[in-house]
């Protein structure tokens, strides 16, 4: 019974917070995170401050990646397309490279 002047307690034990999700602050930063997600002890690279992974599916995963830079405005990093030049080995590459017999949709 912890509670602010003002404020009820929470005596009887109900959900306080009925988002699913949970607030973690970093340095510099803030996300809402889901609520059944867990920390991750990987690093799938150098820079990354800390990554979180679901509780029943690792394959997914929230990672946040500090990289130092010397800009001060958005528009100093280009277009988008020169942007994603820039960070696409985040993303992964096409593994595939062939021909299909349809084109985007099942034959």
């Amino acid at each position: 019974a912890f509670a602010a002047y003002g404020d009820s307690a929470n005596v009887f034990g109900k959900a306080t917070n009925t988002t699913g999700f949970v607030q973690y602050v970093g340095d510099g930063f803030s996300v809402l995170l889901p609520s059944k997600w867990n920390p991750s002890r990987e690093r799938d690279f150098d820079n990354m401050i800390f990554r979180y992974e679901d509780n029943f599916d690792a394959i997914n995963y929230f990672g946040v990646i500090a990289e130092p830079t010397t800009k001060t405005k958005i528009s100093e990093y280009g277009t988008p397309e020169a942007v994603l030049k820039q960070v696409s080995y985040l993303l992964g590459q096409q593994a595939f490279s062939g021909e299909t017999q349809s084109e985007g949709g099942f034959a």
